[in-house]
Parts: C-alpha cells; structure tokens; sequence
C-alpha cells in the first residue's frame, strides 16, 4: 500500500504519517514535507524515485508523471486497467493527503507582485486532488488537516490488514471527495478574482467585474460568475427558527462577516443582517455618526462636525424613534467613547459596532451580558464598496454595481442638483437635504427621510405606494415634522405627495426627478412655495429600449427644424406613413412632396398653417397614445384610428384643433412630440401668439421622459383640470356629420395639389371647386377662422 503526501500546512502532518507507516504503508513525497517527515525519523521515498524523473523547471515539474497519476486513477476490478498497471510497472496509490499553495494570503499583502502570485499558483497539488478525487471509491483524498485525527484513529483501530480503507466506507470517502474539489474550486475561484483584476487594470475588479466601485458607467461584468466564499460558522438558525443558516465569509476581505466579537454570545443571522445594514449607513458619512438599526433600516440617525460630540450625537439618533431603537443595533464610524457608552448603556440594543472602543466604554459595556460588541476597523473609512451586489434568484443570480457612496461637502456633493421651483433652498436646506438623501439610499423603497439639523426626524420605508411613506412619516414625526426637509429614494409620479408635505409643513424636498408628471409635481411645490431639488440621478438607463423604434417613436421638437422667428400662422405635424420623407432641411419652412407621383398631405393644410415635422412611427400604436394623452375616450380613439385617410383627413386636424389646449398640457409635460404616421393627419400644435414661450422651453431634459416611469402605462394620464369629457362624445359625432359632405372634394384636392406651396394650394383649390355647395364653404371658412 502507498500513500503520498504533499501538503503546504504541515500541521499535524507528521503524527498522521506515522500512522500510516505503523500500518505498513509506503510513504511517497515531495520537497518541504519530505524533509519534515525524514526529520521525524520516518522512512520517505522521493516522487523523482518513483517516477524516475527528476524534479525540473524550480519544482514546477514533480508529480505530473504517468506512475504517478497512473497509480491515482487505476481501477483494480477493471482487469486492462491491472494489465497497464503491470506492464508499466506502476503501483496504485491508496491515499493522497495534499493542500495547495497560499493563494489567497499571498495575493492579500499589497506588497504581492504579479510574479509572486504567478508562482504561487499551485498545478501538481491541484492535480493530484482531481484525480484522487474522482476515484475516491479506490483513493482516500484528505484536504483538510481537521480530518486527520478521525481517519488516522479509524485507520489505526482497523483489523483488515489487507486493505485498511475499508475502514473508511464509501460514502465517507464519497464526502472527503466532495471537500476537495470544493476546495479545489475555491482555489481557482481565489485565482480567477486575482487575475481579472491584473487584466481589466482595476483595482476594485472583484470575481472579474470591472469597475465594480458603483459610480463607473462601463462596469463590465464576465461570462461566469464565480463567488468565493469560505463557510466560517454554523448559526443557531435562520431569518425564522425553522431555517437553518450559516457564515460565509470572503477571504482577505473585512466587513461585518470578519468582525471580530469582543463580547457576548453569538451573533444570529439577523444580528448580522442589520449589522452590515448599519456598517454601510455609518460608511456613508465623513462626520462622526451614529445610526440605529431596526430590520435593517436606519429608525435613527445623526451627524456631528466633531469627534468630541458623540455622546450628543447618539442622544439625536436614538431619539429619532425611541420606541423603535430598542432591542435594536447601534453604528458608530468613530471610536466609542466613555461618555457615549454611559449615554447608551441604559437601552437595551443587540449589538454595538465602531471602529474601536476605549478601555473605559469596553469595560462598562461588558458589563451587560447578552450585548454583542463588534470591532470593525473599516467603519471609520468612508470608501466606495467594491463587491459587486449579488441577489439570487430561481434559476439564477443578479449582479449590480454597488450603489456609490456620496463624498465630499454640501458644494461637491449638490454640483449636479438642479434647483427646479422658483423658491431656492437656503444653506441650512441644502445641508438636511444632502444628508436626507444620503440616508434614504440606506432606506427600503419606497423610501421617504424627514430630517431636520442632519439628524432623521421620521422614515416611511417600504411602502407600495409613496404617498402612503409621506403619510406614515407625517404620523411617526408629530410637531417634530414642521420646518424640516423631504428626501424621497424615487421619483414623485403624482402631486398628492407634495400636498402631504404641504399638510405637514415640509420646508424642502429633494428627489431624483424622471416621472412622466414632473412637472404637475414641480407646479405643486410652486403653489405651496416649497423649494424642490432634482439630484440628476436616474433611477434607470437611458435609452434602454430598441435604439431604432425609440428613434422612430420619440421626435423631441428640438430636433425637428422649427422657424427661428415669428412667422404668422399655426405650426402643426403631418402623419403620413406611406410616404415619410426626411425632416425639413434647415430654414425650409414647408413640406415638400418627395416625387411627382407621391401626394403630400402638407399641401391639404388650411390657409395660414405650417408643417415642422414628419411622423416616422406606426399609426395603430401610437394615435392611441397620442391622442389619449390628449383626453379623448376609447371610443373616440377607436373611431381616429378607422378613419379612411382621404375622407377625414382635413376634419381630424379640425377636430384635434378643438383639443389644443390638450397638445400644450401634454407638450409642457414631456417636452416631446409624439408623431404618427399612418393616415394622413395633420395636428395643429400652437398658434404663433404661443410659439415664442414653447420655443423657451428647455432643452436639457432626458431624452427619455416618456419611459422614465415605470409604473405609468400608456393609457394613464390624468386631464387638465375641469376637463368634461362628456362633451366629447357630441363633439364628435357632429364633425362626423360635416365630415360626409367635405370628404367627397378631398381626393379632387389631392389629385390637383402637388410642390406648391400649401397656403396658395388651399387657395387655388378654393377658386376650382366653384360647384362646391356654399354651405360647405361656410364650413371650412368657419374652421379656418377658427385656426
């Protein structure tokens, strides 16, 4: 019988040998523990004896030899396995004791170079483990040395003088077969993460994803996702008493899966999950803070300029909500002081977490039994998180970039904030609302943080509707809400919370803006002089959607050519999918038809008014949207969209001009011109005593405001104020009557009216259709006038 033994940890190495050669086993070895085991007085033959091949290449070379892997992978009862075996004169190995090089405490001193962890990249260990591993019904593979004391005493008890692995049974082996190979992928998961690292040229790369820091828009993330975990400890039970749960933790990494626990009993999962919720909450500030946790939201919170007013500090945070931090957990990103323990030690909290203690607070803290104390250097540092987010799902694993910590003061961090009400916050505003919003980040959506001197007033966390988190910090925050500041973690997609924050007095609000409806929300917080910050943060991609039907679908009116002056008239957009032609050219101020045998349908537009743009998009999708938002019912957008395009064309675009006041709501609300083009349709937008305001309108808004709003569908959009939308059914059906009558002259129009200009085409066409019934005329006339 053979065993060969080539281990790194040598502990306990030694003592399990000797065992092995009490039982008459032949012990095969390599380099470092050779030479232990031949220092002990144990008989050791060399692998280069056995191979008989030298050791080449500084050690890279000594066990990847066929006598070696030959005897690892044979299968006795298989009688052409044995006859290999003979011919080659090679002897089975029976067990295999190997652990690989230190990878992971190499590549962890900052001071490691590439060559060095090159070098410590094991192959002939790693090799040894897989082969041995996947015969473990005739091969024992030992990894870990914990296993030696157990295997060596069943060894040593054994009776089978033939075959002491029987003492071992199967599924045993099967288990000690299943740790090395998880041990042997934790090893090339630890190298993976190295290595990707030196290739992307990113520090903060973790497990290969580049730019993981949060705040780099080109975060890269690889093909195979490989998370490196070693199990630290077994907890008492999960989330819930029923559920089992355990530790992990990363190697070489701090965090609270490394704290190190100065006092009390074990931490529970729960301990550890709103443990790390207050390690980040604390992170997120340069000044001395201190946050109270409870199911890992912050129910307190508050900052100080200096060290020396923490004891202060705390006395703020806890009575954010008194009633909630009990039995809750404290963070501090600053040693804890005597005068902050005697402050905190007559509540009862869970755990305790700060950079450091003094002796004094560590002592009288200490003295409560059941409390926990964790010391975790890296909560005095506020730096980016570098672990990409990991949430699993059936089937799978989510990956997002960290959500980046906010650095610097009130001026570098608020450069990007835009100030969008006509009342500006004051200094002292800016100041709550830049840590309100920090905190809401720590808060679960949807997320609301009223606070007030950088301390949290109340939190509404976690509510499916935002207007319900408004209202639970109004009742939580009582008389304390009045004159602080509003920090929402989402976009307001109605006004009814800005009229909470009315209710409750709010002094200032803060939030990222996006919403399909910014600008009822912004109106609203001008009614109630409530200054209101958008951070510029978006709450989604832009443009995330198929590049050519956004192209297609969204014209912003900047980008298509609009009259630099004022020009006398109404400006309007002709839908025609049959023949798009291009967006006017520069300076052009009237569609022209694309060849002679194409009509255009800007040439049938009434005297006086102008086309400025093309549809591109499909008209079955989009007239619903388009004139929904202009608040016609599902009826009347049935009935648009079966209009025949030769018949209806002139009465839809008088028909829509009735609802211009619609056009300019919708227009100032998302700064964009939905187009259509299927039937011939021409909508007027705005008269020239409007033009010069629309023209003012800014330009810098996103792209993408119409599909910032998730929780907006198509059809949802509210009406102007005062709307009667039982009007619009009578409306309607009388167009459709005179529709009748003026649809017979209309394919006379388009036979006749082809590159001319469409104010002299109305004309002449007017003088040609001289057995036109003059009641008719008075129709158009009557609707001119009214254009």
């Amino acid at each position: 019988m053979q065993a060969l033994l080539s281990v790194y940890n040598k502990s306990g190495i030694v003592e399990f040998s000797k065992i092995l050669s009490s039982k008459g086993f032949n012990l095969i070895s390599t380099g470092g523990t050779a030479k232990s085991l031949v220092d002990s007085g144990l008989k050791v033959q060399q692998v280069s004896d056995v191979t008989e091949f030298p050791e080449m290449l500084d050690g890279r070379v000594k066990t990847l030899h066929p006598k070696i892997h030959g005897g690892l992978l044979a299968r006795p009862e298989l009688a052409h396995h044995q006859a290999d075996l003979n011919k080659y004169n090679i002897k089975p190995i029976s067990i295999v004791v190997v652990n690989l090089y230190p990878f992971v405490e190499t590549v962890s001193k900052e001071s490691t170079t590439l060559e060095e962890a090159i070098e410590n990249i094991d192959i002939g260990g790693h090799t040894l483990i897989r082969a041995s591993s996947k015969n473990f019904q005739n091969v024992l593979i030992i990894v870990d040395p914990s296993d030696y004391k157990w295997i060596g005493e069943r060894i040593q008890s054994s009776t089978d003088s033939n075959n002491v692995l029987n003492s071992i049974t199967l599924e045993e082996r099967k288990k000690l077969a299943l740790k090395a190979f998880q041990h042997g992928c934790s090893y090339d998961a630890a190298v993976s993460q190295y290595l990707s690292k030196v290739e992307l040229g990113d520090a903060t790369s973790i497990q290969g994803v580049k730019g993981c820091s949060g705040s780099d828009a080109n975060v890269e993330f690889p093909q195979t996702f490989l998370p490196l975990y070693e199990k630290k400890n077994d907890l008492r039970y999960g989330e819930n008493p029923h559920q089992k749960a355990a530790l992990y933790s990363c190697p070489g990494k701090g965090g609270i899966a490394n704290a190190q626990l100065l006092h009390g009993p074990a931490l529970s999962y729960n301990n550890i999950l709103d443990g790390d919720a207050a390690l980040k909450a604390v992170r997120e500030f340069d000044q001395c803070a201190c946050v109270v946790i409870k199911h890992t939201n912050p129910c307190g919170l508050s900052v100080g300029s200096n060290d020396g007013e923490q004891a202060e500090v705390y006395r703020r945070a806890f009575n954010g909500d008194p009633k909630s931090a009990y039995g809750g957990i404290l963070g501090f990103n600053r040693t804890l002081s005597l005068e902050a323990a005697t402050a905190l030690k007559s509540v009862f909290y869970e755990v305790i977490i700060a950079p450091d203690y003094t002796e004094e607070a560590l002592a009288l803290l200490s003295k409560k039994e059941k409390l926990r104390i964790l010391r975790i250097p890296e909560a005095a540092n506020q730096i980016q998180f570098t672990q990409p987010d990991i949430r699993t799902i059936t089937g799978g694993a989510l990956l997002q970039s960290p959500n980046p910590i906010i650095e610097g003061n009130v001026s570098e961090a608020t450069k990007n904030w835009k100030v969008v009400t006509t009342n500006q916050p004051t200094e002292q505003q800016m100041k709550d609302l830049l840590f309100a919003w920090r905190v809401s980040k720590h808060v679960k959506s949807n997320a609301i943080v009223l606070a007030k001197d950088e301390t949290i007033i109340a939190i509404g966390a976690g509510q499916p509707n935002r207007s319900q988190s408004v209202d639970i910090c109004m009742k939580v925050g009582g008389e304390k809400v009045k004159g602080s500041v509003l920090a929402s973690d989402a976009f307001f997609p109605f006004a009814d919370s800005i009229d909470l924050a009315h209710q409750g007095n709010i002094a200032c609000i803060v939030q990222p803006g996006g919403s399909i409806r910014d600008q009822e929300v912004i109106d609203a917080a001008n009614k109630y002089g409530i200054p209101m910050v958008f951070t510029a943060i978006e709450t989604k991609p832009k443009n995330q959607r198929n590049p050519k039907v956004y192209e297609n679908r969204i014209f912003r009116l900047n980008r298509i050519q609009r009259p630099k002056s004022r020009i006398e008239g109404h400006y309007g957009i002709v839908f025609d999918l049959r023949n798009p032609p291009p967006l006017l050219p520069s300076g052009q101020k009237n569609c022209q038809s694309i060849n002679n045998d194409q009509y255009n349908p800007a040439n049938l537009l009434p005297a006086g008014h102008r086309c400025i743009g093309w549809s591109r998009s499909q008209f079955y999708t989009d007239i619903k949207r388009v004139l929904g938002n202009a608040g016609f019912t599902f009826r009347q957008l049935s009935m648009y969209s079966s209009m025949c395009t030769e018949e209806r064309v002139i009465s839809v675009a008088y028909s829509l001009r009735r609802r211009i006041d619609w056009f300019r709501y919708v227009i100032k609300k998302l700064h964009i011109v939905k187009i259509i083009t299927d039937e011939s349709i021409y909508i007027p937008l705005l008269g020239n005593e409007d033009f010069e305001d629309f023209e003012s309108d800014t330009d810098d808004s996103n792209d993408d405001d119409d599909s910032t709003d998730d929780s907006t569908n198509d059809d949802d959009f509210s009406a102007p104020n005062g709307h009667d939308s039982s009007s619009d059914s009578d409306e309607i059906d009388e167009i459709s009557r005179g529709v009748k009558d003026m649809g017979k002259n209309v394919k006379n129009k388009i036979n006749t009216i082809k590159k001319k200009d469409s104010s002299k085409v109305i004309q002449t066409s007017k003088k040609s259709n001289t057995k036109i019934d003059k009641k008719k005329e008075k129709v158009v006339e009557n609707s001119d006038s009214k254009e």
